[in-house]
């Protein structure tokens, strides 16, 4: 088959793809044929007749009052739209959980055109140490007298990260299946990010593009309130200005770093 044609065809089949899927973001109802009901179930399918199509990764669940042991409505987590939430990062290494410290703020809002899909922005700050994210570049041999490729950096010199992302996430119950539970979740958050790495002991500035992906096990206390536990994974490609000879090579960073965290947010 001529190459060309083949190219064409494949743009095509590409373009009509897209092209369902926004339709379906834009018109779920008409394009897949959705009645009312099924966007707008009623508490009995929620609860009693279809369970098994609208609790698969969400659940009915309610409250009991301690003061008089009333309980609350019945709360259905899969209308919620918007979930904002703080988290304390530590370093992933158990053994050294206080040499690197952070704080998160993350805003989050589900489509219901995407069932159980939510799209977000997420900012954090982190206090750590050159050991536990980089490494020395490797000098040439080009590199200029003045180099820090030509002297290994002290492995616990202060760094400071910036990161700013857009991404998405998933809500699901998968190793909660084996769990009788019906207000724990987990999740699973993937964001592009930017990342501005402060050299607080070089008066050094590196900048770049990056990616982070969050896993997080969460309780439901209530209609809004959550917390929980996460792990988390960075990385980023970050450089700064050259200087007198350097390559680019001796300009660059590789970043890559573990974090845990504790979380709290609201869900409204």
């Amino acid at each position: 088959m001529n190459y060309w044609l083949l190219v064409k065809l494949s743009f095509l089949i590409l373009l009509t793809n897209l092209s369902l899927a926004w339709a379906q973001y834009e018109d779920p109802q008409n394009v897949l044929e959705l009645t009312d009901e099924e966007i707008n179930p009623s508490r009995q399918d929620i609860g009693i007749k279809k369970t098994e199509k609208y609790q698969r990764n969400d659940s009915l669940f309610q409250t009991a009052d301690s003061s008089n042991g009333a309980f609350s409505d019945r709360i259905y987590t899969g209308d919620d739209r918007h979930k904002v939430l703080g988290a304390y990062l530590l370093q992933g290494n158990y053994e050294q959980l206080n040499q690197q410290q952070g704080l998160e703020f993350t805003y989050m809002y589900k489509n219901p055109s995407w069932k159980n899909t939510w799209w977000g922005l997420t900012f954090r700050q982190t206090q750590t140490k050159f050991k536990f994210i980089t490494n020395t570049p490797e000098a040439t041999a080009g590199s200029s007298p003045t180099s820090e490729a030509l002297e290994p950096r002290k492995s616990n010199d202060p760094q400071a990260l910036t990161q700013a992302g857009f991404g998405g996430g998933y809500r699901f119950k998968l190793l909660l299946d084996f769990l009788p539970t019906n207000n724990v979740f987990e999740t699973i958050d993937f964001f592009i990010t930017h990342n501005r790495m402060n050299d607080t002991e070089q008066s050094k500035v590196f900048t770049g593009f990056g990616m982070l992906v969050d896993y997080s096990l969460l309780k439901r206390t209530g209609s809004s309130f959550f917390y929980g536990g996460k792990f988390n994974y960075n990385m980023a490609l970050v450089s700064r200005d050259i200087i007198d000879t350097e390559s680019k090579a001796e300009t660059r960073l590789t970043l890559s770093w573990f974090s845990l965290g504790f979380v709290m947010g609201y869900f409204f």
